[in-house]
């Protein structure tokens, strides 16, 4: 039995039409929570904004990704009790025209059930790349052109990622060559992989002093005088990139 089927993927008009800043991954461009817009509309329309396009997609709470004319966003189709597939779409960003989509198996089992209801990590454009987080820790790395799957992972079989009662949420950080998640394994509570490959550059341990695993922050990095760094909770050590 499918749930939570009514859900649509909205495009509205919330600046002048003109070629917009892209937003490629959790809280824009280098994740810091600043749109760099100009024309944006300082009052709605008493009928409301214009909706140019809708597009029904299926159950999960993903942030969409726009980068190069294109959308990406994740949802959840259930085949069976905590079972089924989850699905990344690519659309057109003008049109709302579904240019391709790429799904996979996915087992919710051990969530609480009310949260099992779909992808919450937002994707992640790095280039001609697309990084995508699943509930279960599903990671994969897909050509933005076509969908094609180029190397593929899951936190919880790869690094012994502990699998939190909410689900993984944190999207997957492109920092410089790596791309660094957050498995919350005794052993890798944080793992920079290469971002081409997918192979494990280097892991970093679970502080003693954490109280749980780091699985629902999204890590940020960050340069100070004396090194790069990422940042990924208020309870886990930080390590430098």
């Amino acid at each position: 039995m499918e749930r939570f089927v009514g859900y649509y993927l909205l495009a509205l008009l919330l600046v002048k039409p003109a070629l917009a800043e892209d937003w490629p991954e959790w809280r824009g461009k280098g994740r810091r929570g600043v749109w760099n817009e100009t024309g944006v509309l300082q009052k709605f329309a008493d009928t409301g904004l214009r909706v140019e396009w809708r597009v029904p997609i299926k159950s999960g709470f993903s942030g969409p990704a726009v980068s190069g004319g294109r959308i990406f966003v994740t949802d959840f189709t259930e085949s069976s009790h905590l079972k089924g597939r989850e699905r990344v779409l690519c659309l057109d960003e003008k049109t709302g025209k579904i240019l391709w989509t790429r799904e996979w198996d996915a087992e919710y089992i051990g969530l609480m059930e009310t949260f099992a209801s779909g992808p919450r990590a937002t994707p992640t454009v790095d280039g001609e790349r697309l990084y995508v987080v699943g509930q279960s820790g599903d990671l994969a790395c897909l050509q933005v052109k076509d969908g094609k799957i180029l190397w593929q992972g899951n936190l919880q079989k790869d690094f012994g990622g502990s699998l939190p009662t909410w689900s993984y949420r944190e999207s997957p950080l492109v920092d410089g060559e790596k791309v660094i998640c957050t498995p919350g394994g005794e052993g890798a509570a944080l793992v920079a992989l290469d971002k081409l490959t997918g192979k494990t550059i280097w892991k970093s341990e679970v502080p003693t002093f954490t109280v749980q695993p780091v699985v629902h922050v999204a890590p940020i990095g960050a340069t100070t005088a004396f090194a790069r760094r990422l940042i990924a909770s208020e309870r886990a050590a930080s390590s430098e990139a």
